[in-house]
């Protein structure tokens, strides 16, 4: 992204126009490494770690919105899985006082 003292392992989803030009960074405002997964109907999905934790995410390229989709701050989510659309995940979620169990939610 042309960002001096920027550390070549920070990750950043972004667009870049099937025709050339100017590459939009859609998570400049998110302070962590977003790992894409999946699109779905509403934007894009992708995990994170955040401190001691990691959830998943939901952005919307359009505006740039990031949105945590997992519950709390203690736990750690990952091995996501969705439907196609996006309405339904599958996940491990663990936590420090808990084994780490499979999970199914609708959205």
């Amino acid at each position: 992204m042309a960002q001096p003292f920027y550390y070549y392992t920070n990750s950043r989803i972004a667009v870049v126009p099937a025709a050339g030009g100017a590459i939009t960074d859609l998570t400049k405002n998110f302070d962590e490494n977003p790992n894409p997964l999946m699109w779905v109907k509403d934007g894009i999905l992708f995990a994170a770690s955040q401190k001691t934790a990691a959830h998943l995410f939901l952005l919307d390229p359009a505006t740039q919105a990031v949105k945590k989709i997992t519950p709390g701050t203690q736990w750690i989510f990952s091995s996501f899985t969705a439907t196609r659309d996006g309405s339904a995940l599958a996940f491990v979620r663990t936590g420090p006082k808990e084994f780490p169990e499979l999970w199914t939610v609708s959205r």
